[in-house]
């Protein structure tokens, strides 16, 4: 898997695998995969096995690769899992169950999937294709930093004032700067954060400007892990959410990642339960079919 990733070469790549009761023994062998392309290789359609004794038609063991490592959590990769096993047909329930290093996480069909408009609604914004799958990940808390840490962070962001910077259980840091340009701006040393702990991730942030529909914008980066800038970071959102909902005194938040592609997410804050829900939307426009699959491996 970590090859095929490599090959790859995106900030994260998805490995989905049906998951069968640990009491049962299926026997695959000779069955066609779960999705099939076509010979033209512009659709696609769901294969359908007679194995509904076997266990739940919507449980998965999912992992996520960079370029480089195994990672614990990827919230994009996980949205796009979730949005090709709906599109495809493969899971016709609305929620889907993955198991994964971070624990259970599950995913939850909102629209885009086959329903009708909403009454009143004679054109709808919503890009054909397109489907919004609300994520339920774990809360993920962020620990002050030290002057010292502080002060790192400072040079390795140019100097830049920092607000607030703390390190979350995930080995990724959270600086707050003072401003949205600020984090627009951002030119890291990315040799420098090699030289970071651990994982060592970085998550910046500030308030959204005002004129905008956003509570608050951010970036991530991560070289360490093969991933100068990621376009939309899932992960980076469970410890923002927290933060900014502590801040803003509210737990439904509006957020844009200003990375050069760009994204954004809205995220519901769970304290009590200590969960993030986050709602974003995708589209799938590429299926293909891996043929040296014996690379495959961890």
């Amino acid at each position: 898997m970590q090859l095929v990733a490599r090959q790859f070469n995106l900030s994260e790549t998805a490995f989905l695998v049906k998951r069968w009761p640990s009491s049962k023994k299926v026997s695959l062998e000779g069955e066609k995969a779960l999705l099939e392309v076509d010979v033209n290789g512009k659709s696609f359609k769901a294969v359908k096995r007679n194995l509904a004794s076997s266990g739940p038609k919507n449980e998965f063991d999912l992992r996520w690769f960079t370029p480089q490592v195994e990672v614990d959590l990827c919230g994009h990769a996980t949205l796009a899992a979730a949005h090709l096993l709906f599109t495809a047909g493969i899971v016709e329930d609305d929620v889907i169950i993955f198991h994964t290093r971070s624990g259970v996480l599950k995913a939850k069909k909102i629209r885009g999937y086959g329903e009708p408009p909403p009454k009143g609604v004679e054109n709808c914004k919503q890009l054909p294709g397109t489907g919004v799958v609300e994520l339920d990940f774990p809360l993920v808390t962020a620990s002050k930093c030290q002057s010292a840490e502080v002060e790192k962070l400072s040079d390795v962001l140019g100097n830049v004032q920092i607000v607030w910077a703390g390190l979350n259980s995930l080995g990724d840091y959270l600086v707050e700067v003072p401003s949205a340009n600020d984090v627009k701006q951002l030119k890291p040393d990315f040799g420098k954060m090699l030289e970071f702990e651990g994982r060592g991730g970085l998550i910046v942030t500030s308030v959204a400007d005002p004129d905008t529909d956003f509570d608050f914008i951010s970036r991530f980066f991560c070289p360490k892990a093969g991933i100068p800038e990621d376009p939309v970071t899932g992960s980076a959102h469970c410890t923002l959410g927290p933060y900014w909902a502590d801040k803003l005194q509210k737990d439904t938040l509006e957020a844009y990642q200003a990375s050069e592609r760009g994204g954004r997410v809205s995220v519901i804050v769970d304290k009590v339960g200590g969960r993030v829900n986050l709602q974003a939307s995708a589209v799938l426009v590429m299926v293909g079919t891996l043929l040296n699959s014996h690379i495959v491996s961890s």
